[in-house]
């Protein structure tokens, strides 16, 4: 995402809440929260990969990765509870819903490349990723 790009999203978002909501705290509040988490790729799109990372980009790569973990294994393990429970009636939406819970877990640890289509680049892009944030986890 470049620099126009993210901030058209932001003024779209804006300018949408702002007609349909008026202006308010809750308004405000959602764009900064929007515009934060669009702020990610953005921030990371601009970084020079041949060069080492400083210490405000090792940080908030970590703080990605563990947000990143912390709602893909809440959110499969979500799934997969209401994926087996629903299961004992329809076996097919269930086992649908199961899915979609181990796909969210896979993406809350390893994350996903720029292939959707492929996971080989997702795995290496978190060794990469490992590697140049020298993470241990």
């Amino acid at each position: 995402m470049n620099t126009r790009t993210f901030f058209a999203f932001i003024g779209i978002l804006a300018a949408l809440l702002f007609f349909r909501q008026g202006v308010s705290i809750g308004t405000g509040i959602a764009i900064l929260a929007v515009a934060l988490l669009a702020a990610i790729p953005w921030y990371f799109g601009t970084r020079n990969l041949s060069t080492e990372p400083d210490r405000l980009e090792r940080f908030l790569a970590s703080l990605w990765v563990w947000f990143r973990r912390f709602v893909g294994i809440g959110a499969g393990a979500l799934f997969l509870w209401v994926g087996w429970n629903i299961a004992h009636s329809d076996t097919f939406i269930g086992g649908l819903i199961a899915t979609l819970g181990l796909f969210s877990v896979y993406v809350g640890l390893v994350g996903q490349g720029k292939n959707r289509a492929a996971w080989h680049d997702d795995i290496a892009l978190h060794r990469d990723n490992k590697r140049r944030y020298k993470w241990w986890f």
